[in-house]
């Protein structure tokens, strides 16, 4: 196979993946192309779960972020200190909620509380969302 041909298969797989309709060969040489996947219309009760809890503001997601924001890199464990807890609480309006069984506040109240304690911290990291803060609080450095 020459440098040209190579060139071409490649961009008719890209092309073909980025129609999200993949193709398969059958016993007899034919090549079918399948229908493209239609999200069903029915709510999945596993990953509406997980999609309601994960990355909203809880305590201990707040407390990760704090221990990041203060110098002393990722937080190595998932628990939040007893004496920390009420502290955290009182400070950023967290409210319990019944339904995911934490303490949680709106993204927005608990974003305008970082805001005001640590502005030149996020202005330095270039940090403009409380998704993205939670993301560098966890995964990096």
């Amino acid at each position: 196979m020459d440098k040209g041909e190579k060139t071409w298969i490649a961009a008719a797989n890209s092309a073909r993946f980025q129609q999200q309709r993949p193709e398969y060969r059958a016993v007899d040489g034919r090549t079918y192309q399948l229908d493209r996947e239609v999200p069903s219309p029915k709510p999945n009760i596993k990953t509406a779960a997980v999609r309601n809890r994960r990355d909203r503001p809880s305590a201990a997601a707040i407390y990760r972020i704090e221990h990041w924001l203060s110098g002393r890199g990722r937080c190595p464990g998932k628990a939040l200190p007893a004496d920390q807890r009420d502290r955290i609480i009182a400070e950023y309006g967290l409210t319990f909620s019944q339904r995911m069984q934490q303490y949680t506040a709106p993204e927005e109240q608990v974003w305008q509380v970082f805001l005001a304690r640590w502005p030149d911290k996020l202005a330095a990291e270039g940090i403009h969302s409380y998704a993205e803060l939670l993301y560098r609080a966890t995964y990096r450095r």
